[in-house]
């Protein structure tokens, strides 16, 4: 299986999906400038985002101030600018930043992260609602690898 680049703190596997549903295949495709087909190898990791990417934003912001300020959502920008510094930015992906056109949450449901509090949040089943999906990846995993990392517990 290959190795996925690790993920920063704050970071987490929200999901997975052993596929690229062709839905999502071709909206990728629209929103990644790469073309790309997805291999029939290829696997789906949705990233998240917990309280400990906020506290490591604003830790961040308090060395560099001026990093940040002339972003249109400093928060957005830091999150693709930490996922890119990692490597994940060299699979194909979409940002969850408002800029996208794809539908995160039917993007959820493919990696099975689709249950919904009474609220109408996504819930995470360690975090409850104290997450957020930051991006989703299409990685492939080579023949006979093992499928998407899992998700968690």
């Amino acid at each position: 299986m290959n190795t996925l680049p690790p993920l920063p703190d704050g970071f987490f596997v929200a999901g997975a999906a052993p596929s690229v549903p062709g839905w999502l295949a071709s909206a990728l495709r629209a929103d990644d400038a790469r073309e790309t087909d997805p291999s029939p190898d290829a696997a789906l990791v949705l990233v998240g985002t917990d309280a400990r990417a906020w506290e490591a934003f604003v830790g961040d912001l308090a060395r560099d101030p001026a990093g940040l300020t002339g972003e249109r959502d400093p928060f957005d920008a830091w999150v693709r600018r930490t996922l890119t510094a990692a490597g994940w930015a060299a699979f194909p992906h979409a940002w969850c930043d408002g800029a996208s056109a794809l539908d995160f949450v039917a993007i959820a449901g493919a990696c099975g992260r689709d249950v919904r509090g009474l609220h109408g949040l996504l819930l995470d089943p360690v975090r409850g609602p104290w997450w957020a999906i930051r991006g989703v990846f299409v990685v492939c995993m080579g023949r006979g690898g093992g499928g998407p990392p899992p998700p968690p517990p």
